[in-house]
C-alpha cells in the first residue's frame, strides 16, 4: 500500500462533446445520384461513393469489437456482409497512454494525420429474394494533416482550468496532512489509553490525570483534523464541479479551431453481379481535397476545394471541380456564398483507328453559385436555407434552381481525454 502523501499528483479530466449526424435513405438496385453540392471533404468516402446513407454505421473502438462486428454481420458465413457500413480510425483502436493533452490539442501535421486517419467500408444490396442482384462495395479513406489551432476562447478556458488545478494542489496537500495527523493521533491515542490503564491499575491519581489530559488533547486535535479534512473535501468537490463546467465549455470551443485546415479523402467502389467476383466491374472513383483558413476576428472562413469523381455507369457523375466558399459566423448564425466550377465529361466507347484503340472525351463546363444561411436553433437542431443556381447537366440547356430548406438533428459524445498534471 502506497503511503499517503507529502507528494501530490493530481489530474483533471477533460470532457469533449461532439455530434454524430444520422440520416436514412432507402437502398435500391441502381445507385442513387451522388450530389456534389456541399463544399466539404466527406467524413466517410465509401458511403458517399455508394450514394447511400446507412441507418446503422458500426464504429468499433477496439480490434476485438471490429472483428466481432464483422463476423456477426456476415450472414451465412459469406465473406462480405450485405447492406453493411463500417467506419474506424486505426490509431484509436489501441490505447494511447503516451499521448499527451498538448499533442492531442495542438498536433503536428504528422500527428494530426495519424489521429484523423479513418477508413470507411460499405456494402449495399437490394433487400430482395433474388440472388442475382448486384452487390456494391466501396472502400474509402480520409485524413486531416492540418487541423488548425485552438481558438482564443479555448486557450482562456484552458488557462482557467489550469488555474483551478493549481489551486487544488495546496488543498489536496492540506487534506493529506489532516489524514496523516489523524493516523498519528490514532497511534498516540493507543499509547495514552495504555498509560491510563496502567495508572488506573496502580491507582496513581497523578498519572491518571495526566493520561486523561493527553486523551482529551488527542480528541480535540482529532476533531480539528476531521473538520480540516471535511472542509478540504468540500472545497475539492466545488473545484471539481467548476472544472467539469470548464471542460464541457472547452469541448464546445474545440470545434471553433482557427488557422489552416487541410482535409483529403479518396475512395473506390465496385459492382459485383450476384455477389460474385466473376464479372465484377469498377463503379466509382472519387478524390476530395479541401483547404480552409478560419480567422479569429472577424469570424470568417475562406474555403477552397478540388474534387474529382469518375462514374463508369453514369456520365452525369463524371466531373472535375474547383471552387471556393466564404463563410461569416456571428453567434448562432452563419451566412455564406459558394462558387464552384465544374468540368463535366463523358467517356466515349472505344473505337479502332489506324493508331490503335481510342476513346473520345466530351467536356461541358458549368458553374454553381449559391447563397446559404445556417442557424443553430438549439444545441442539437440546425436550420439550413440555400438559394442559387445549380450546375447544368450534360446535354441539357437549362440552369436548375437551388432552393432548399433543411433541418439537421445532432447528438452524441466524444471520448474523454485526460489532461496531465503540469510539473
Amino acid at each position: 500500500m502506497m503511503p499517503r502523501a507529502r507528494v501530490v499528483n493530481a489530474a483533471a479530466i477533460l470532457l469533449f462533446t461532439g455530434a454524430l449526424k444520422v440520416s436514412a435513405q432507402a437502398d435500391t438496385e441502381k445507385p442513387s445520384t451522388t450530389t456534389l453540392d456541399n463544399l466539404k471533404t466527406p467524413a466517410s468516402p465509401a458511403f458517399e461513393l455508394l450514394g447511400v446513407s446507412p441507418t446503422a454505421i458500426a464504429r468499433p473502438a477496439t480490434p476485438r469489437a471490429l472483428a466481432t462486428d464483422l463476423l456477426s454481420k456476415s450472414a451465412r458465413g459469406t465473406v462480405l456482409p450485405n447492406n453493411y457500413a463500417l467506419e474506424f480510425a486505426p490509431y484509436w483502436l489501441a490505447p494511447r497512454r503516451t499521448l499527451t493533452f498538448e499533442e492531442y490539442v495542438a498536433p503536428s501535421p504528422s500527428q494530426s494525420a495519424r489521429q484523423s486517419f479513418s477508413v470507411s467500408f460499405a456494402t449495399s444490396r437490394p433487400d430482395t429474394v433474388s440472388d442475382t442482384s448486384s452487390t456494391r462495395v466501396a472502400l474509402g479513406i480520409r485524413v486531416v494533416p492540418l487541423a488548425g489551432h485552438a481558438s482564443a476562447r479555448f486557450r482562456q478556458l484552458l488557462a482557467s482550468l489550469d488555474s483551478i488545478q493549481r489551486t487544488r494542489i495546496p488543498v489536496i496537500q492540506k487534506q493529506a496532512d489532516a489524514l496523516d495527523a489523524l493516523d498519528a493521533i490514532v497511534t498516540r491515542r493507543a499509547v495514552h489509553d495504555a498509560a491510563l490503564a496502567a495508572a488506573t491499575a496502580k491507582n496513581d491519581a497523578v498519572a491518571i490525570a495526566a493520561a486523561n489530559e493527553a486523551i482529551r488533547v488527542d480528541k480535540d486535535e482529532a476533531d480539528k483534523a476531521r473538520a480540516t479534512e471535511r472542509e478540504a473535501q468540500a472545497t475539492l468537490k466545488a473545484k471539481a464541479d467548476s472544472q467539469r463546467v470548464l471542460a464541457t465549455a472547452m469541448g464546445e470551443a474545440d470545434a471553433e479551431r482557427r488557422g489552416h485546415f487541410l482535409s483529403v479523402a479518396g475512395g473506390v467502389s465496385g459492382v459485383f453481379p450476384a455477389g460474385r467476383v466473376d464479372g465484377s466491374r469498377l463503379g466509382r472513383i472519387g478524390v476530395w481535397g479541401t483547404y480552409s483558413y478560419r480567422m479569429e476576428s472577424p469570424h470568417l472562413d475562406v474555403i477552397g476545394l478540388l474534387r474529382f469523381l469518375r462514374d463508369v455507369a453514369d456520365a452525369n457523375q463524371n466531373a472535375l471541380e474547383t471552387g471556393a466558399r466564404l463563410l461569416w459566423m456571428h453567434n448562432n448564425l452563419g451566412i455564406s456564398g459558394e462558387w464552384v466550377h465544374r468540368n463535366a465529361f463523358t467517356v466515349g466507347a472505344p473505337t479502332s483507328t489506324t493508331t490503335g484503340t481510342q476513346r473520345t472525351l466530351t467536356f461541358a463546363s458549368s458553374n454553381r453559385a449559391v447563397g446559404i444561411a445556417e442557424y443553430r436553433a438549439a444545441d442539437a437542431l440546425y436550420v439550413t436555407m440555400s438559394f442559387g443556381q445549380e450546375f447544368k447537366q450534360l446535354g441539357v440547356d437549362r440552369r436548375p434552381l437551388v432552393a432548399i430548406l433543411g433541418l439537421q438533428l445532432l447528438y452524441g459524445d466524444k471520448p474523454a481525454v485526460k489532461l496531465p498534471t503540469k510539473s
